[in-house]
């Protein structure tokens, strides 16, 4: 898998049929176009596993991964209390759990407890215990059919949040957790530091 930050990876129908037609030997050039197919990208070689229904957070198996896709694109609503924020340029990204209800304690929920887990592996006084955390993965959806792919990284901070969603009588206040994550730089270093 190699995947390149700030760029966008189809995801529509037709990419996944062409992700399911090809073989674990195909090979994709630079100039494909294929290339920009996020299952592809994404598939393992052992054809054992695709990422094909990840959405939110996912954990596709055991000390592999954690990916978050947020879905930044409208969603026709007046408020929106998923602003997540992606600044990988400047080392962090901003997200939101996936807790939306107001009678839910939102450390019960399947991916927030999957965070909440790796930030008390990550965080552990014993390295080796901080060796075993998993690389969280980063996607965004800003339209239809395309993930922007944001790097990797570590939850640096995780901070109790109230948020509402609806509005006048149908406001609703839930409490969530905003995750902190500290975006590893990918680019490769010359000379001494």
């Amino acid at each position: 898998m190699l995947l390149h930050i700030g760029v966008s990876y189809k995801t529509g129908p037709q990419a996944k049929k062409e992700a399911q037609e090809i073989s674990d030997t195909y090979y994709i050039s630079e100039d494909d176009d294929s290339s920009k197919n996020y299952f592809i990208e994404t598939h393992l070689k052992d054809g054992k596993k695709n990422y094909f229904n990840q959405a939110g957070i996912f954990k596709p198996a055991e000390n592999e991964c954690i990916i978050i896709s947020s879905n930044t694109k409208s969603r026709g609503i007046n408020y929106n209390p998923w602003e997540d924020e992606f600044n990988e340029d400047v080392g962090y990204i901003n997200y939101y759990g996936d807790n939306k209800r107001p009678d839910t304690d939102p450390a019960t929920t399947r991916g927030n407890k999957y965070l909440l887990d790796q930030f008390k592996i990550s965080h552990d006084p014993n390295s080796e215990v901080r060796a075993t955390a998993v690389p969280i993965i980063f996607f965004e959806t800003r339209k239809q059919g395309e993930r922007i792919f944001h790097g990797y990284g570590v939850i640096k901070n995780v901070k109790l949040v109230t948020q509402y969603t609806g509005s006048g009588a149908d406001k609703a206040y839930f409490s969530n957790y905003l995750f902190t994550f500290c975006v590893f730089s990918m680019k490769k270093r010359t000379g001494r530091l």
